[in-house]
């Protein structure tokens, strides 16, 4: 197995399980955060770029509960007991060539960003 330098994962080498749970906890949210407002990148996130949540006070962690809140309220309501719909309608079907779906092309051209 390949050994990796604790650098390079801080959160993983912790040996504090809090710390941890803490740090994994918040990425969720940073990374959530990251993918609404893509202002603050990096292609590569270890090294410490993102640190430790060493405690319950860091102010990270109401980025953690607010996402913790808002996955919970997004849930779609669970509804029990409630007997399937029965719809009495045949099915329609739809006449429609067989090879439709191969006349239709679209060509995109992709710019070159490299070009000076």
């Amino acid at each position: 197995l390949p050994r990796f330098h604790a650098g390079l994962n801080p959160a993983a080498a912790d040996p504090r399980w809090a710390v941890r749970a803490r740090t994994y906890a918040y990425l969720w949210s940073a990374n959530a955060w990251n993918l609404c407002y893509p202002a603050r990148l990096c292609y590569d996130w270890g090294m410490g770029s993102v640190p430790l949540v060493d405690g319950w006070r860091d102010p990270r962690n109401l980025a953690t509960v607010s996402r913790l809140a808002r996955r919970v309220t997004d849930a779609p309501p669970v509804e029990i007991d409630t007997p399937p719909v029965e719809i009495d309608t045949p099915p329609v079907e739809i006449d429609r060539p067989r090879d439709a779906g191969y006349k239709t092309r679209v060509a995109v051209e992709i710019p070159d960003c490299h070009e000076a």
